[in-house]
């Protein structure tokens, strides 16, 4: 039923959310740091796995 609240608009918002529950804001960790090489080295073996499944099916 939370769609309907919501198209009643009696849905809080998540700014309204958050005023009546202190302390539950989101605490994502930062991605970690991007490899250069091994994007690379995983980027060119799905190309070539993807190239051989075009070949499979004749494409």
């Amino acid at each position: 039923m939370g769609w309907l609240k919501k198209l009643l608009g009696k849905e809080e918002s998540r700014e309204e959310w958050l005023a009546a529950h202190p302390g539950k804001e989101s605490k994502k960790s930062e991605a970690p740091p991007v490899d250069l090489e091994q994007e690379a080295r995983t980027r060119a073996t799905m190309e070539g796995e993807m190239d051989a499944a075009r070949e499979k099916r004749g494409n």
